[in-house]
């Protein structure tokens, strides 16, 4: 029997920099639910806000926050790892093609 996975998650990556960082920390313009994740082998620290299994409402996000941070940009995670984007993006309309067949 295959294993149930999580579905997948996307946030808006806003930026990456050398070096923790509190929420409140003034880069941040007053936004929540920020978040941060590192890759393997990456000094970087990434910060994301927001976390949407609908890849609809994480495109309005990140169309929102495009005044406080130009360069944001959607990543995705599947079992709390990174995950490509473009396959994420197929699954979700995969799924969302299913749903409307039911």
């Amino acid at each position: 029997m295959p294993t149930q996975t999580e579905p997948t998650v996307f946030k808006v990556q806003i930026f990456a920099v050398g070096r923790k960082m509190q929420s409140t920390d003034p880069m941040f313009k007053g936004h929540k639910d920020v978040g941060s994740y590192s890759d393997a082998g990456s000094h970087l620290i990434k910060y994301t806000i927001g976390s949407a299994t609908d890849f609809n409402a994480i495109i309005a996000l990140r169309d929102s926050l495009k005044s406080d941070f130009p360069q944001a940009y959607i990543v995705a995670f599947k079992d709390g790892k990174p995950y490509d984007l473009s396959l994420a993006i197929k699954e979700f309309k995969k799924s969302k093609s299913k749903q409307r067949k039911k």
